[in-house]
């Protein structure tokens, strides 16, 4: 996965969705419903379902991928700061 397929899944799932989820898909090895999904990012309430379905998915990709993790981690971390 190069960086700009990296860029275009965040922007797919909304980076600020993928962070709010990050550290939960982490721990559960990716293992994540939908409604963990709404609980980590309670902007998504009332969002449809098959799009909810749609940004799961696209989470789980990014997490196959152990490199992108690395990429996102880094990405991340420099968002936070500028």
């Amino acid at each position: 996965m190069g960086n700009e397929q990296l860029e275009r899944l965040l922007r797919s799932i909304g980076k600020r969705c993928f962070e709010n989820c990050y550290s939960i898909a982490e721990q559960r090895n990716q293992d994540l419903s939908i409604e963990e999904l709404i609980q980590h990012d309670p902007d998504l309430e009332g969002t449809s379902p098959k799009w909810l379905a749609t940004r799961l998915s696209l989470i789980k990709k990014i997490f196959r991928e152990k490199k992108a993790i690395r990429e996102l981690a880094l990405e991340l971390a420099e968002a936070r700061r500028g």
